[in-house]
């Protein structure tokens, strides 16, 4: 399995503990996963575009 498909799988779990951590009204805990989340999804961006060129 290829890097980016590894890295989409992770985010999707991660995401999906996102959805279970709001249902179960965890908000502190949902607010800290989704700032990772974001940083993870936007630093792997930022290296896809300069490793592609």
């Amino acid at each position: 399995m290829n890097l980016e498909k590894m890295i989409s799988w992770l985010m999707l779990l991660a995401n999906m503990y996102l959805i279970y951590l709001l249902l179960s009204m965890n908000n502190m805990k949902a607010m800290w996963l989704m700032a990772i989340i974001m940083t993870v999804q936007s630093i792997y961006s930022l290296y896809l575009s300069y490793t592609r060129n």
